[in-house]
């Protein structure tokens, strides 16, 4: 086995074991409360979606040889740095959805992403999402853009 293959199986691990401890120690139980009202509705769907993607993550690397990643160069880690304090600045302005757009959209170019249905699914669809879950969803609605109420 080589050496990244470990590293990714002990990440994948760790992906599972944390949110598996947290479920299991209790911290999110529900309470006597509706299952929706309860404080810890949200940290249990979290947690739970944290331990399908550490499932997920560690199917990948059972059933799949990686490849040797790429190192990260600098430029594309300050292009990343720069764009998330750019969301963090301009979300009270604009809005999430926009934000996030923008953000997906330079972070999958600024990784090496140039597939265009990629590029679509990640800079509009997850954003997307995130709006229906949260606001239609779980009715915590996220800073909305002046130009339209929906996003």
């Amino acid at each position: 086995m080589t050496a990244i293959r470990l590293e990714r199986l002990i990440v994948s691990l760790i992906l599972i074991g944390i949110p598996a401890w947290l479920l299991a120690s209790g911290g999110a139980a529900p309470s006597g409360a509706g299952v929706a009202f309860d404080a810890g509705f949200v940290p249990r769907l979290v947690l739970g979606l944290w331990l399908a993607l550490g499932i997920v993550a560690l199917l990948q690397d059972l059933l799949v040889a990686p490849a040797a990643p790429a190192p990260l160069v600098p430029g594309v880690l300050a292009v990343l740095v720069a764009a998330f304090v750019g969301v963090a600045v301009l979300m009270p302005h604009l809005g999430f959805w926009i934000c996030c757009v923008g953000f997906c959209l330079l972070a999958y170019l600024a990784t090496g992403g140039r597939s265009v249905a990629a590029c679509l699914v990640i800079a509009l669809l997850l954003p997307s999402l995130f709006v229906a879950i949260f606001n239609f969803g779980l009715r915590m609605v996220l800073p909305s853009s002046p130009f339209a109420w929906w996003f």
